[in-house]
Parts: structure tokens; C-alpha cells; sequence
């Protein structure tokens, strides 16, 4: 992730309980695995993640396993999203 972006979330992770994502059209996987690896670790708050028309192409497992580990995160919603699989829970 980039430098200032970085800093902006380093002032408010502990804030931040939803987070909102919207690109259209999708096109190209724009957000790297760094961005929801450090959602899932640095937001302790974080409860609600809403994904539309995001290609999540560049989200790994380690990533999408840190995320349904997360104590406050209540729901993740993906929306028209592309290169993604859902898993059955278990």
C-alpha cells in the first residue's frame, strides 16, 4: 500500500468499524492483499466490510482466513464482485 494511505489508516484503525468499497466498472483488481491483510490485523473495531464491483483477483487465503478470524467482524459483503469463490462454512 501507498505511504499517505497508510498514515491516513494508521490515524483512524481504531476508529474505522465499516468499511466501503465501491469500483465501476471493474476492470483491473485495484486493492492489493496488503490493504485487506491490514484491515483484518490493524482495525480491532472493524465490524462491517461492504465490496462492490471489486476484482478481488489479488486477495490470497491467508487473507480471506485473517478476516473470518477477526473478532468484531460482524459481516463482509461481497456485491457483483469478480475472481472470488465461496466456500462452504464449516
Amino acid at each position: 500500500m501507498s505511504g499517505p494511505l497508510l498514515a491516513l489508516l494508521g490515524k483512524l484503525e481504531h476508529r474505522v468499524r465499516r468499511v466501503c468499497i465501491v469500483d465501476t466498472p471493474v476492470d483491473y483488481a485495484f486493492l492489493p492483499d496488503s490493504f485487506f491483510s491490514y484491515m483484518a490485523r490493524n482495525m480491532p473495531n472493524l465490524q462491517f466490510i461492504y465490496l462492490r464491483e471489486i476484482d478481488l483477483e489479488k486477495i490470497n487465503r491467508g487473507t480471506t482466513v485473517e478476516l473470518a478470524e477477526h473478532p468484531q467482524l460482524k459481516k463482509l459483503i461481497v456485491h457483483k464482485c469478480r475472481n472470488y469463490e465461496v466456500s462452504p462454512i464449516i
